[in-house]
């Protein structure tokens, strides 16, 4: 005969599986996790819209300055005010109607002063908002480039 088999409550092997305090834990720590990621999402999209007006701002400025320098200096005043400017563009920079642009963009001719190298044309770029002119008072985001002589390559 063999031996008798003893089933002490420590030779019992547990059957496989996680308790329910393993798994509340689990999903607290992966929630946890998943809220800072989810979080940082925002600011990641808010940079991005802001690195791609940028984008379409240096491309506005590169396009207008072109257009400019195509213009002898001493007939730029007249092309200023030929009626070009405003010039209404979209998120893209494309040309539209004033009623859906996103950006305004008017380029003004600074009085000429005793030095003639000095005289500057100052681009402005405004948002969703005709932008201010006046040299002096810049409006609440609108961007001021100014282009001088040296830029003419004259």
């Amino acid at each position: 005969m063999s031996a008798p088999v003893s089933f002490k409550p420590s030779s019992v092997c547990r059957a496989g599986g996680f308790s329910l305090v393993e798994v509340v834990l689990a999903i607290g720590i992966v929630s946890f996790a998943l809220l800072v990621v989810l979080g940082t999402i925002p600011a990641g999209l808010s940079t991005m819209a802001d690195a791609g007006q940028g984008n379409t701002k240096a491309e506005i400025i590169r396009t207008v300055v072109s257009e400019l320098k195509s213009t002898p200096y001493d007939r730029l005043e007249d092309f200023l005010a030929s009626g070009r400017f405003p010039i209404h563009l979209d998120i893209e920079g494309k040309e539209v109607p004033a009623a859906s642009s996103v950006f305004t963009v008017r380029a003004v001719a600074l009085p000429a002063t005793s030095e003639p190298a000095m005289r500057v044309v100052k681009i402005f770029i405004g948002m969703n908002a005709d932008p201010d002119t006046s040299a002096n008072s810049p409006q609440r985001g609108v961007e001021i480039y100014p282009v001088t002589l040296a830029d003419w390559g004259q």
